[in-house]
C-alpha cells in the first residue's frame, strides 16, 4: 500500500495453514486471489495474497468479520492466526478436527458460540486481549487443548465454552 507509505507487514492478517492447499474442504476448491477472497468472507478489504508452502496469508486494508459456519468441519485447516478480524462468527471453524494452533489476535473482540467446537487436535490456543466475550460453547470439546489463560479484557463467557475440554488442568 505505497499510498499510505505503510507495507504488507503494517497491514491486519489472516494467516491459515492447511493440510492441502489446493482445497477449502474435500473437492472445494481453495478461493484464488483477492477478488475471490473478498467474495468468500464477505467483504472488500482483503487487498493481498501471499502463499508460501501450505501457508495463504491474506492482508486487509482494515477489519472484518469472520462469517458464520465460514470453515465449518474443515479437515484440512491447521493453524490460524487472526489478526484482521473483529468477530469470530459462530461455527466459524465447528469441527475443523485437523487445527492444532490456534493465535485470536487483538483485534477481535467477539467470539461467537460454537466457534470452535469440536477442535479436537487443538493444543496451543492464544487470546487476544481484546476479547470482550466468548460465546458459548465456544471452544466445547477441544479435547487436546491443555492450558489456557484467559485476558482481563473478558467479560462475558457463555454457558459451557470449555465444556468438553477434558485436558485443561
Amino acid at each position: 500500500d505505497k499510498e499510505s507509505g505503510k507495507g504488507l507487514s503494517d497491514l491486519p492478517y489472516i494467516s491459515m495453514t492447511f493440510t492441502d492447499v489446493e482445497h477449502i474442504v474435500t473437492n472445494v476448491p481453495m478461493p484464488s486471489g483477492v477478488d475471490e477472497w473478498n467474495v468468500f468472507f464477505a467483504t472488500d478489504k482483503i487487498v493481498e495474497e501471499k502463499i508460501v508452502g501450505n501457508t495463504i496469508t491474506l492482508y486487509a486494508k482494515g477489519l472484518f468479520e469472520m462469517p458464520t459456519e465460514k470453515f465449518y468441519n474443515n479437515q484440512n485447516i491447521t493453524a490460524l492466526d487472526l489478526n484482521s478480524v473483529t468477530t469470530i462468527g459462530s461455527d466459524a471453524f465447528d469441527g475443523c478436527t485437523a487445527l492444532t494452533s490456534l493465535t485470536i489476535g487483538n483485534s477481535v473482540t467477539t467470539i461467537g458460540s460454537n466457534a470452535f467446537d469440536g477442535c479436537t487436535a487443538l493444543t496451543s490456543l492464544t487470546i487476544g486481549n481484546s476479547v470482550t466475550t466468548i460465546g458459548s460453547e465456544a471452544f466445547d470439546g477441544c479435547t487436546a487443548l491443555t492450558s489456557l489463560i484467559i485476558p482481563n479484557s473478558v467479560t462475558t463467557i457463555g454457558d459451557y465454552a470449555f465444556d468438553g475440554c477434558t485436558a485443561l488442568t
